[in-house]
């Protein structure tokens, strides 16, 4: 409430703004009465308090602490009509030649700062009406021991305080006074969260109460009560641009045993601000369709093989546009999963379990398409293909034109910047029909984004050594080759020391986890081969490469509080300066680039201008 006052304070200056007294109330003003005690003139006294901001600051101020109660809401029209009009005269008589309020806007100004008297009446308001005692005093209002709460319990237990506060109340809630954060709905979240943290206003708890019957099963009517949410952020800056993570931690009572069962989700939502500038790669739609229908299959042909396998968390709930999109997934950090740390890269097992994982993923897909079910456009043909072609040119291509313009201070020869150059002209366009099947490879629908941070793993405890792996982040799901994956996350998530002296050794863990998973599930084509494989890694190099320039750099990246999505949709802006320069001035990032491009050089890629 005082963080909101604060900015209720604040002069506006496009708006009518005079010193205001700051402290206007009945013991700060005096009255000279004549014989029959009737007004004759008035006089403000205690000036402690000014200061310059709009008007309505007194206004409110002074009409909800010193107006009479049975007058102060059927005349409060009238008052402020009275005041205008008086102002007004007084403009004109001094000579005022700038802008002046209408009693409209005057009005709109009242309500918009109407926290201001909301505030009044509990601070003010209470001292005003309180019955004359000998011991007030500012001391005993400050103090916070018994004696300061007794004093304090006196006042607000008045009998007129609280018989004035009824209508005041109902006033202000009807006014839409109690929604202080703008949020857009009044009622209490009834969650916790730290202060910070300006929730949405769905965030609440009745938003929970179906994720609890997903998460601990159906129960009987108002057998579990939920007795706590604890909301917080689930990632820092840098961890993940396209989404909102909340971590709710939820406490629920069953009534019938007096138990408590405690468990935490990840709500995913949309970001606030750059949401529909990206609208067009419709990632809620796909990744709503993966948790619900596509991975669900996919763990299910496991199981009825007899084998486990959990690609992703569970999702609780899920909902398309009301409130918004959005998705409730088990927070497996509860059960000893975490990332692992993206900057110093995957070293061999947890690059083994990734590609385990992967392996397992893109066969259950194949089999799934093999068995004659067909996915939805959102995966196939050109909306996917389009969708990436404009993300690389609204975000990828200004990011990759500082970077070759960084890379002139590289010390790199000047043929082969040169190369650099001409290749960062085209290479983007190139790179999207790499997101459509070809007819003549293996396709599979791919996860899209795979790097660091969109995996967990298994830890035991007092370990780091992990045994399982599972998949986040299903937003730009798509079918396509293979190796977009492989390229995706192998230039960008493998620790330097094994990227590219263990890359055949991955490619060949890689195809026979893919071929051992197509047997068992009942695949009827041709297996792909290892040979096939990487034939058809070196066709698709340039994504590599891609990775390798693009992607690596967001992995590598320090912390920082602009590494946002909304930073990236803004090419120029001083925030996006400041996330590049963290980016590129990197003694990590240019290791692993000196240690890359000779490899794509002589791989092919550029190719040297001619």
């Amino acid at each position: 409430m005082f963080d909101a006052l604060l900015r209720i304070i604040k002069p506006d200056p496009d708006k009518f703004n005079v010193l205001n007294h700051g402290d206007l109330w009945c013991n700060n003003m005096m009255f000279q009465y004549n014989g029959d005690e009737k007004i004759n003139e008035i006089m403000l006294v205690d000036f402690q308090m000014c200061m310059w901001t709009s008007p309505v600051i007194d206004l409110n101020y002074f009409l909800f602490s010193s107006v009479r109660g049975d007058l102060r809401m059927h005349e409060m029209n009238n008052l402020i009509c009275y005041y205008y009009q008086h102002l007004t005269e007084n403009l004109t008589l001094l000579g005022y030649g700038g802008m002046r309020p209408s009693l409209k806007d005057l009005h709109v100004d009242f309500i918009e700062r109407q926290l201001y008297g909301f505030a009044t009446t509990f601070s003010l308001l209470p001292i005003c009406l309180m019955e004359k005692t000998d011991d007030a005093s500012i001391d005993l209002m400050l103090d916070q021991g018994e004696a300061g709460n007794e004093f304090k319990r006196k006042m607000y237990n008045g009998a007129a305080y609280v018989e004035q506060m009824g209508s005041l109340l109902e006033y202000f809630y009807d006014m839409g006074a109690f929604d202080i954060n703008g949020l857009g709905v009044q009622r209490a979240l009834g969650v916790d969260c730290d202060d910070s943290l300006d929730l949405p206003m769905w965030l609440d708890r009745k938003f929970f109460e179906d994720v609890i019957s997903r998460k601990l099963g159906e129960a009987p009517a108002n057998e579990r009560i939920i007795r706590s949410v604890h909301v917080e952020l689930a990632t820092k800056k840098g961890d993940n641009y396209a989404s909102v993570l909340y971590r709710a931690k939820i406490d629920v009572q069953n009534q019938r045993t007096g138990s408590v069962e405690s468990f935490s989700t990840i709500v995913k939502a949309p970001p606030k601000e750059p949401a529909e500038k990206i609208s067009y790669l419709e990632t809620s739609v796909r990744e709503t369709q993966m948790y619900t229908d596509y991975i669900p299959a996919f763990e299910k042909m496991y199981r009825d093989k007899g084998v486990e396998v959990q690609f992703a968390p569970s999702c609780l709930k899920s909902c398309r546009g009301i409130p918004e999109d959005l998705l409730v997934l088990d927070d497996l950090t509860y059960s000893d999963n975490r990332m692992a740390d993206r900057r110093a890269g995957l070293d061999l097992k947890h690059t083994e379990l990734a590609l385990g994982l992967l392996a397992k993923f893109h066969a259950a897909s194949a089999v799934y398409v093999d068995r004659g079910h067909t996915l939805t456009e959102e995966f196939l043909g050109p909306k996917p293909v389009e969708g990436f072609r404009k993300m690389c040119k609204d975000i990828f291509q200004p990011i990759l034109d500082d970077l070759i313009q960084d890379m002139a201070n590289w010390d790199l020869e000047p043929d082969y910047y040169a190369d650099l150059q001409k290749l960062a002209r085209h290479m983007l366009d190139e790179l999207a029909p790499m997101m459509a099947p070809r007819n003549d490879q293996f396709n599979v629908l791919i996860h899209g984004d795979l790097w660091t941070n969109n995996m967990l793993f298994k830890y035991g405890t007092n370990s780091s050594i992990p045994s399982v792996a599972t998949l986040l982040d299903f937003q730009v799901c798509c079918w396509a080759s293979p190796l977009v994956d492989l390229h995706n996350f192998l230039f960008s998530s493998v620790c330097a020391e094994l990227m590219l002296t263990k890359l055949n050794y991955f490619l060949r863990f890689y195809q026979e986890h893919l071929a051992e998973s197509l047997v068992l599930l009942g695949y009827t084509k041709r297996l792909p081969t290892l040979q096939q494989l990487h034939a058809d890694f070196t066709d698709h190099l340039l994504y590599g490469f891609f990775s390798a320039m693009l992607m690596l750099p967001f992995v590598l990246v320090p912390d920082t509080e602009d590494a946002s999505l909304g930073t990236m949709l803004e090419p120029g802006t001083d925030s996006w300066q400041r996330f590049l320069k963290k980016m590129f001035r990197n003694d990590q990032l240019r290791t692993h680039l000196k240690m890359l491009i000779p490899y794509f050089r002589v791989r092919g890629i550029p190719c040297q201008a001619k």
